[in-house]
Order: C-alpha cells, then sequence, then structure tokens
C-alpha cells in the first residue's frame, strides 16, 4: 500500500509530512490499512455530527456577547440597487449607480489559517472534546466574517510523523468539520493506522510544541497565509479552556483578539 508520507525538512526538523485533501480521503486510507475500522466512520466523514454544529451555535451567541459580528462583516458596497443612490456613477453612467449594504470579507488583509490540534488522551472527556471542537468551529465562522479562512486539522507524533488534513471552507461544511474537530472517534481511530505508515515507527501520538507551531506557521505561510490560529492540544493544562460552554466562548474571543480586524 502507498505510502502518504513524504520526508520533508521543516524547521530545520526531519520529518514524514503527509497532507490529505479531506476527510473523506482521510477515512478511505485508514479503513483500506485497517479493515476492521467501522463503516460507520465513512458515513460520518460522509455526513458529519449535526449535533456539534449547534454547540458552536451557542459558542456564536456567546461570542457575541463580546464581539458585534454582525456589525463587522458589513460595509457598503457599489451595486445595481440598493437603498442610496451613487450620484457621480449614475451620471458617468456606470451601471453600478447604487449603493447598498451586505456582507464585505477582507480579503486585502490576507487569508488566515486556522489549525485544529486533534490531540487528546484517551480518557478525555468526550464532552470537552466535542466542545473544543466546536469552539474551533466558532473560531472559523468568526473569522471568516473579516476575512477569509482556511481550515486544517493535524497531529504529531513523537518520532516527528506530521498529519496535516484540510477540511473545505468554501462553503464550510460544518456537520462534517464538527465530526473531525470534536469527536475523539476521528483521531483514535482513523489516525493511528495511517501514522504507521509512516517509514518511523513505534511512535506514540503527543502534543504539539512551540517548535511544531513554527513549522506550521512557516508551512501555511507557503500557502500564502497572513496568519495562524491553533486550537491546543487536549491536554489538562488546555482542558479547562473548554470545560464550560462560557469558558469556550471567552478562549474563541482570546483567538480572535490577535487578528488585527478584532483587535
Amino acid at each position: 500500500m502507498t505510502n502518504p508520507y513524504s520526508a520533508q525538512t521543516l524547521n530545520g526538523q526531519e520529518m514524514d509530512v503527509a497532507v490529505f485533501a479531506g476527510l473523506s480521503e482521510t477515512v478511505e486510507m485508514a479503513r483500506a490499512i485497517r479493515p476492521t475500522i467501522p463503516p460507520e466512520l465513512a458515513e460520518q466523514a460522509r455526513a458529519g455530527v449535526p449535533s456539534i454544529v449547534s454547540r458552536s451555535e451557542k459558542l456564536m451567541a456567546g461570542i457575541e456577547d463580546h464581539i458585534d459580528l454582525a456589525g463587522m462583516q458589513r460595509g457598503t458596497v457599489a451595486a445595481v440597487s440598493g437603498g442610496a443612490p451613487n450620484v457621480p456613477a449614475y451620471l458617468s453612467g456606470a451601471p453600478l449607480a447604487m449603493r447598498r449594504r451586505q456582507q464585505v470579507v477582507n480579503s486585502d488583509q490576507g487569508e488566515i489559517v486556522v489549525m485544529v490540534n486533534t490531540f487528546a488522551p484517551a480518557r478525555m472527556p468526550h464532552d470537552v472534546a466535542r466542545r473544543r471542537g466546536a469552539a474551533a468551529l466558532a473560531l472559523v465562522r468568526a473569522a471568516s466574517t473579516v476575512r477569509p479562512v482556511r481550515l486544517f486539522l493535524f497531529e504529531l507524533t513523537d518520532d516527528r510523523v506530521l498529519t496535516i488534513i484540510r477540511i473545505e471552507t468554501a462553503p464550510l461544511d460544518l456537520a462534517r468539520a464538527a465530526w473531525a474537530a470534536g469527536e475523539l472517534a476521528f483521531t483514535h481511530t482513523t489516525l493511528i493506522p495511517i501514522q504507521f505508515r509512516s517509514r518511523f515507527t513505534g511512535g506514540i501520538r503527543c502534543a504539539a510544541d512551540d517548535a511544531t507551531e513554527k513549522t506550521l506557521k512557516d508551512w501555511a505561510a507557503g500557502l500564502g497565509a497572513a496568519g495562524v490560529l491553533f486550537t491546543p492540544p487536549l491536554l489538562h493544562s488546555h482542558r479547562e479552556h473548554f470545560e464550560t460552554d462560557e469558558a469556550a466562548a471567552r478562549w474563541t474571543v482570546r483567538q480572535l483578539a490577535t487578528i488585527s480586524d478584532f483587535a
């Protein structure tokens, strides 16, 4: 079977890196490697888990207690029809002779990449993991009101095997993204067999360190990203950010504050 990993030197470190184009591709490879993986996993990769989406909706409401998302995402643009005339455009015969208010994304400021660290210990409560996934989705949704956003999941092993999975954001498939970012079954069942296709063996999943985040920032910069936001691994030191909906909303607001549009 084809090894999805390739040796790369990133941030001065030799690593095995695999980048998957989407969730279905990731799950299909995992099931080919380990046929005992339940078939419903493939269905969840296709259809997602709507229940985590509702958690994301709740967090969006909590974020709006701190940030006026509705006001930030609207601007005045030239249009064929609208609520106010553009007199100079009308007199010049331009077709866009009206002005209207609509959602505006500030693409001139550059794209934001959100990197979701899927690491979680085996005994981490599912509720905490799902809330972390909901917070990641809320972060993407809020950031996308002002900037183009790309979403990736990633995980690292202690022998420098890095797995990156792209999640479609144009448009964002909420239910599928929620499943991958918030369900422990995805990372525990799907990623482990794939990681052992690397040329390294015997590695164990681990939380990414500062050097890995620097590596991923450099990787995202190569995609043209103007900035990178990370969700933390679910170590006990980070768990407090996702113990309650209020804590998760506060964490998301802090991440948004690092984007100049929200500062």
